[in-house]
């Protein structure tokens, strides 16, 4: 079985688990393994009104992650305000036990001391990352899993790095099937396609603190 924790494109597969973002910009439905947040380019979003239904789905059986959410620098939205929205739905990951989804974008330092400030009860996945080794190791060394794409296996000295019990693979916006991600993550990893698969069963069992397939 393949894991595809992160897609913003909904494409059925019978080999494949897939958890889809769900943004709270959509009429909202839930039928499939689901995350849904505020990411920071949707700060519009942050109301009364929304923070209370994204408490409501986050306790929903078939949401399993609160995402994505996180920071990001290419924004005009104020580093405070971005803050202040991801740390609010820290709270709320925390709340429905659901583990977060993270995106972050020039915003690293800012990441890591608020992970070292906050210390989330729940886990978290830094997804898409594209980063340098020393960044990769940092963030395994802050309990950080790290989600891999498509763009993500042109960092291969990064990838190298990070140890297979905190690899997760997604595809994101990218039409790619996730088999493809896994085929180039084994060949730098030098490890089979299998052996990944079973790695990256094992930290999705960790990390979302039960087995999907269930």
């Amino acid at each position: 079985m393949y894991y595809n924790i992160h897609s913003h494109k909904v494409a059925k597969c019978d080999n494949t688990i897939t958890i889809y973002n769900v943004s709270l910009h959509n009429d909202i439905t839930i039928s499939a393994l689901s995350s849904i947040g505020i990411a920071p380019w949707e700060s519009d979003l942050y109301t009364k009104t929304n923070v209370a239904l994204l408490t409501k789905y986050g306790i929903n059986e078939n949401v399993v992650a609160i995402g994505e959410v996180g920071l990001d620098k290419r924004i005009d939205t104020p580093l405070t305000q971005q803050l202040a929205i991801f740390t609010h739905q820290i709270l709320i990951a925390e709340q429905c036990n659901k583990p977060m989804i993270i995106h972050c974008v020039g915003y690293y330092n800012e990441l890591i001391q608020l992970f070292r400030k906050r210390r989330p009860t729940v886990k978290y996945i830094l997804h898409g990352f594209r980063g340098k080794s020393p960044l990769a190791q940092e963030l395994v060394k802050h309990g950080f899993y790290i989600s891999l794409g498509e763009k993500s296996v042109l960092h291969q000295e990064s990838i190298q790095q990070i140890p297979l019990n905190k690899i997760l693979i997604e595809t994101d916006d990218s039409d790619i099937h996730v088999e493809e991600v896994y085929k180039s993550i084994s060949s730098i990893k030098n490890i089979s396609v299998e052996e990944l698969k079973k790695s990256i069963e094992e930290n999705i069992t960790q990390c979302f603190g039960w087995n999907l397939r269930n």
